[in-house]
């Protein structure tokens, strides 16, 4: 993935995030998932520009991944 690419993806939880909240009625659940899913692709994008070992950074990214997901399903719960 290169540069350009990863702009791309950024740009398209921006405006995905900019949809939701220009709705008159927030929903939580789809802030704190396109927050997620945002922060897990800038991040899993800047480790594969800068790769060295391809395992520890696949381990690095899996436990990343598992944190932001059940971080995210605790905000869930606790605001619905």
């Amino acid at each position: 993935m290169n540069i350009s690419t990863s702009n791309n993806i950024s740009n398209i939880v921006l405006s995905v995030s900019k949809n939701i909240l220009s709705k008159k009625e927030i929903n939580i659940k789809q802030i704190l998932t396109n927050t997620a899913i945002s922060l897990g692709i800038k991040f899993a994008i800047s480790k594969l520009l800068n790769k060295r070992s391809k395992t520890l950074e696949l381990e690095k990214l899996i436990l990343i991944g598992g944190f932001v997901f059940i971080t995210s399903k605790y905000y869930i719960k606790k605001y619905e």
